[in-house]
């Protein structure tokens, strides 16, 4: 034994810290904590998972999200390492599972293990989205006609699934609140009622891309919140006049339409 041998203060044994051994060290640490309850909350209309006061669309069932949440409620001692978690989980009610977890690690260069069990709470609440949808609201309409003429069967098809599309690739951007609330087939074209500005902009200027034609804006003032004015916005889309194939006779020539854009058309001389 030499001079420079240290001594843990509380066993005696000899230790390289200067003060506790790791053992010790082990025994006097709270190395972890377990809550006794983890709460999910989800939508029952269309699954989406709440979390703080955010709400995220999700396709997971309550099986593949047990494991996560009941590890969401482990608290490890910052200084544990190479740690990991094993679940298994028992369903003792619609809306209440046992979850009984086995905590392992190293802590200060020692294996430690234990277990708790946690309690899973599986609430069901109305999504933000769904709420709106199934509340009616709208903040716009998008009235998608032509001009001078009614729009044909293709079109009306044409647009509907442009809009269906641009709604599809927002909600799997993560804007859950830029969705379409309806869409009607009426006698002179196509209304489709909207839950955002955002994509009611979006829808006008995609149909303009793929059958031409331009918009106007017309915003009404419907209330007010939280010191901000409240505006619908109708968004009057005119088709234009002419279709691709239309045979049109200027100066005495005929030609047909190839392709139409926002302000002009591309037709093709029939003589040539």
């Amino acid at each position: 034994m030499g001079i420079q041998d240290r001594f843990c203060p509380k066993c005696g044994k000899t230790t390289e810290n200067d003060g506790l051994c790791n053992d010790c060290m082990v025994d006097n640490t709270k190395w972890f904590s377990c809550d006794q309850r983890a709460l999910s909350t989800h939508c029952p209309s269309c699954g989406a998972i709440k979390v703080g006061n955010t709400w995220t669309d999700s396709t997971l069932e309550r099986d593949d999200l047990g494991p996560d949440l009941a590890r969401s409620a482990v608290h490890l001692h910052p200084d544990v390492k190479k740690s990991s978690i094993d679940v298994t989980i028992t369903d003792f009610g619609e809306n209440r599972s046992r979850a009984v977890l086995v905590i392992r690690g190293e802590l200060y260069k020692k294996f430690v293990v234990d277990t708790c069990t946690i309690e899973l709470v599986w609430d069901k609440e109305q999504c933000d989205r769904c709420n709106r949808i199934s509340g009616s609201y709208y903040e716009g309409v998008v009235q998608v006609r032509a001009d001078g003429r009614t729009p044909s069967t293709y079109e009306i098809q044409m647009a509907s699934s442009i809009a269906q599309q641009v709604e599809d690739n927002l909600q799997s951007g993560g804007e859950r609140l830029s969705f379409i609330n309806d869409m009607n087939v009426i006698h002179d074209g196509l209304d489709i009622i909207i839950g955002s500005q955002h994509i009611g902009v979006l829808i006008c200027k995609a149909i303009i891309a793929e059958l031409g034609g331009r918009y106007k804006t017309h915003p009404k003032l419907v209330g007010e919140k939280n010191g901000r004015q409240l505006f619908r916005i109708t968004y009057s889309f005119r088709l234009p006049r002419f279709q691709k194939q239309d045979v049109l006779l200027s100066r005495g020539r005929y030609a047909e339409v190839d392709r139409v854009e926002s302000n002009h058309i591309l037709a093709m001389d029939l003589a040539d």
